[in-house]
């Protein structure tokens, strides 16, 4: 366990001297997400979330904007499931609306490690004017690879890069940003987890000035019971049945991270 978490530091330390040596021309910002999702199970094999979100930036010193996350979702197999959501971005000035679309395949590579794949496409703007320059619509086409170890049947840890493919109407189509996360779940119970995690989000092609994020995040999730007699298990540390990692662990992290 310990050395597990040493090569996980390990790891963490070598993005950190990558991507964090200091460039004039590379703006650069740390922030803290906090994030709590709800979820519901309406029917075999398909989900409600709620999810709500809020970022501190500046060095974690201000307020950023809150999101709001509203998603259903359907699993076709046991390796196949599909994702589409509603996102409100707020903050002091303006408001940004999003619609996403996912789909996410799942390989058992062997007992302890599950590759995943996910393919979405985003699209968002701030109004419904028809103005371009007031609406800033954008629309882009997002590519996940995800890496997880079972540690155990608690925790878990996983190791994401995803590359954001960017069209606006008055930019060419381009390879906008990279976001590489690594993270740590820890399932308390059925129905609860929790996740650290770290980003890195570097631009790579971008026509203002390049910036380079650095996330602190931590994200509480809980599932609703399905009966009523089972929501006094919710605190309930221990689980009766072995957590069945290989069937569940994505139900665990329905994101868009």
């Amino acid at each position: 366990m310990g050395r597990i978490l040493y090569l996980i530091f390990t790891f963490l330390c070598l993005i950190i001297s990558k991507f964090g040596q200091s460039q004039s021309s590379i703006a650069q910002d740390f922030a803290i997400w906090n994030w709590v999702q709800i979820e519901k199970k309406i029917a075999p094999t398909h989900y409600l979330n709620f999810q709500y979100q809020i970022r501190f930036v500046e060095n974690a010193q201000q307020f950023g904007r809150s999101n709001i996350y509203f998603s259903y979702s359907k699993d076709f197999s046991r390796n196949y499931h599909s994702e589409i959501l509603y996102q409100l971005n707020t903050n002091l000035r303006n408001d940004q609306h999003t619609i996403y679309w996912g789909h996410t395949y799942k390989q058992l590579v062997n007992k302890k490690f599950t590759l995943f794949f996910r393919s979405a496409v985003q699209h968002t703007q701030r109004q419904f004017t028809k103005e371009i320059r007031i609406d800033k619509p954008s629309t882009e086409w997002r590519n996940r690879i995800r890496l997880a170890y079972k540690i155990n049947k608690t925790f878990t840890i996983t190791q994401s890069a995803e590359v954001y493919l960017k069209n606006t109407p008055l930019l060419p189509i381009h390879w906008s940003r990279m976001r590489y996360v690594s993270q740590l779940n820890f399932r308390y119970n059925k129905y609860q987890s929790f996740h650290l995690f770290y980003l890195v989000e570097p631009d790579l092609i971008s026509y203002k000035q390049r910036e380079t994020d650095y996330v602190l995040g931590f994200t509480y999730k809980i599932k609703l019971p399905n009966k009523w007699k089972d929501y006094k298990k919710l605190y309930q540390p221990k689980l009766k049945k072995p957590f069945q990692w290989q069937d569940d662990y994505e139900k665990e992290n329905r994101d868009t991270y």
